[in-house]
């Protein structure tokens, strides 16, 4: 009958090969009959940064006809390869759209003028358009240790203080997460000490920690830093007013998880500069009165700082980066739909891909393998104690 079938993912064979078939096959779609259009698809996609947001256009040419990348929407959400043509031509859409645009409709707007209009805080799904690698994070600029700084910075802390300052430039939250023993805390220092060296009246910033590690943290800050401290113990005397007045005698307000969410009511009321939870991980549970705590405090900047983002399950992260970047990953009803059940139950490699999209810009992590080139050599010291009888 002068036909023949061909199966399985025609679109790359079609575009190597249009050239010498369109003059000799006419090719069509088994179920319809309808024509197959096999000339090139020609995208041209142009990504303007706001201060807030990205636009983005995309602009497709086929046969003659042009479009805006948001007429394909319900094709790729419903990963459907047939588009149909106002000739009566379907062309098969290119398979790699379906991998590379599967998160950005969820996040994207239309806006009047046939753009698509991301939000800033998902600048992940931004560098994955643009065929950008975001395994590992680099900051845009490498900063100088401020002077007042009484440590030597090894590399990549200074690598994870650079990366900290510059989500600050950009309004965004950031999640350390640098193996125990990595110098987690003064990475942060440096932050906070570069932030208050720039001079000008600033408010004071919030560390919350575990009850155990307050003694650690005053005396680190003391140790590297000339920041002011103040220990948040009790707040059953305080109001508002003399709160904040309190406040901004100091740099740094240090307080427990339980001082947060028993006197919150107190502390929500002053606008820190930097919120920055230690051991985050205490936070995980979004239905906590902890969690709901955290979520109500008032700065201009958050940061987390865990060496064990994901304790027992994917909705830890879930808790931590809505506190740093609300809405990032959605709701919690979203992000159990589109990201726990299919990874944790379905091994879904493209729900895989998608939250790395959205996380990775805002996480940073080394292991100890990572940076053990600078890290100082292991010494051993035998000590022999005399015991009693």
């Amino acid at each position: 009958d002068n036909f023949f079938v061909l199966k399985g993912d025609l679109y790359d064979w079609l575009q190597a090969n249009h050239d010498i078939l369109k003059n000799l096959v006419t090719f069509r779609h088994g179920d319809t009959d309808d024509e197959i259009y096999v000339g090139e698809i020609a995208v041209k996609q142009q990504i303007t940064e706001k201060t807030d947001w990205f636009d983005v256009n995309i602009r497709v040419k086929i046969a003659g006809y042009e479009y805006g990348f948001y007429r394909f929407k319900d094709n790729i959400i419903n990963r459907n390869p047939i588009f149909r043509l106002p000739n009566g031509q379907i062309v098969l859409l290119p398979s790699e759209w379906f991998e590379k645009y599967d998160n950005f409709f969820s996040l994207g707007t239309q806006t009047d003028n046939d753009n698509i209009r991301i939000k800033n805080v998902h600048r992940g799904a931004i560098w994955h358009i643009q065929n950008k690698r975001h395994d590992e994070y680099v900051p845009k600029q490498m900063l100088t240790v401020p002077e007042s700084i009484k440590a030597t910075l090894r590399n990549y802390q200074i690598e994870g203080f650079s990366w900290l300052a510059h989500l600050s430039q950009n309004n965004m939250g950031g999640c350390l997460a640098d193996d125990m023993g990595l110098g987690k805390t003064l990475q942060m220092i440096t932050l906070l000490q570069y932030e208050y060296d720039k001079g000008g009246d600033k408010q004071a910033s919030l560390i919350v920690v575990p009850t155990s590690l307050i003694n650690n943290w005053t005396n680190e800050i003391k140790r590297f830093s000339r920041l002011s401290t103040y220990v948040f113990r009790d707040g059953a005397r305080l109001d508002e007013q003399n709160t904040g007045r309190i406040f901004n005698h100091f740099n740094i307000i240090i307080a427990s998880y339980s001082m947060l969410w028993r006197y919150i009511y107190l502390l929500k009321t002053y606008r820190f500069l930097y919120i920055v939870l230690d051991e985050s991980q205490n936070i995980k549970n979004p239905t906590s009165i902890t969690y709901r705590a955290a979520v109500r405090l008032n700065g201009q900047h958050r940061f987390v700082m865990t060496g064990t983002p994901i304790e027992n399950s994917l909705r830890d992260l879930w808790s931590q980066f809505n506190f740093i970047n609300p809405g990032l990953l959605g709701s919690m009803e979203y992000f159990q739909k589109h990201f726990v059940v299919p990874i944790i139950h379905e091994a879904n490699k493209g729900a895989i891909n998608n939250l790395q999209q959205l996380a990775v810009p805002y996480l940073l992590r080394r292991t100890k393998k990572q940076v053990a080139p600078e890290l100082p050599q292991l010494t051993e010291e035998v000590i022999y104690c005399d015991m009693t009888e």
